[in-house]
């Protein structure tokens, strides 16, 4: 396995912003310069998830999930990142669906018709690579592809089969198009929109089980985080500072 290497340049302290969520959840927002993220800035990232997931394992025995979006893995070094790891990770193909949006469909002739100069097709589809083996090698494949806007971390309790099957009833019955009916797996894609205008009770619903929610987000430039439990003894135990209401400030 890989390690990623440590960087000796001077850190910034890391922002988190809270957001507006339905209760019991909290949900919070890291924004970054852009994607893929440089690595003076990428490294607290690196770390700060490290500590934060690690925490949140211990204290709540939760299993974590690690899935990295392929759209984004064309970015930067993404191509060799992946498959320089890929027999490490063992990756498993399925497909992210988002919530709050329609079922995925095939382009049709009228998105075709409709499509402005110089416009690009919208994403018809978002694949997921769920990083396969034991803990250590699902830290490493968030460790390695942090930064391009790729990773999806899910923790939920005890073994995540439920958090699967749960998601597989909740989001496949929605899909008509055969093209999207097969995959393994169909779990969820938030953005900070998801997060802020979710009513009362959908956000249990979407995240079908788990506590645990964490997104690189390319529409958001940030990394989204929710949480079902409070989130501060955390973040205070990780040595963060509370600045305002709505701001933390987590030491690099």
């Amino acid at each position: 396995m890989t390690a990623v290497p440590s960087v000796g340049a001077p850190q910034g302290p890391i922002q988190l912003k809270g957001l507006v969520a339905q209760p019991p959840w909290e949900a919070y927002w890291l924004p970054l310069s852009g994607f893929p993220v440089p690595e003076h800035e990428v490294a607290p990232l690196r770390e700060f998830l490290r500590a934060l997931t690690g925490s949140l394992m211990k204290a709540q025995g939760l299993s974590l999930e690690v899935l990295i979006q392929f759209n984004q893995v064309y970015l930067g070094d993404g191509p060799s990142r992946f498959s320089d790891h890929a027999r490490e990770w063992m990756p498993q193909q399925g497909l992210g669906i988002w919530p709050d949006r329609d079922p995925p469909t095939l382009w049709s002739l009228q998105d075709f018709e409709r499509l402005a100069p110089g416009e690009k097709l919208r994403n018809f589809m978002y694949q997921l690579f769920r990083v396969s083996g034991p803990q250590a090698v699902k830290e490493n494949a968030r460790d390695v592809m942090l930064g391009l806007g790729t990773i999806v971390e899910i923790l939920a309790p005890g073994s995540t089969d439920a958090l699967l099957e749960q998601s597989r009833q909740l989001f496949l019955p929605p899909i008509k198009e055969r093209a999207f009916r097969s995959f393994p797996f169909y779990l969820p894609l938030v953005e900070r929109k998801s997060l802020e205008g979710a009513k009362p009770g959908q956000l249990d619903e979407w995240f079908c089980g788990a506590t645990v929610y964490i997104r690189e987000s390319s529409e958001d430039t940030a990394v989204l985080i929710a949480c079902r439990t409070p989130l501060a003894p955390v973040l205070e135990n990780l040595g963060a500072r509370l600045e305002s209401e709505w701001e933390w400030r987590i030491p690099a």
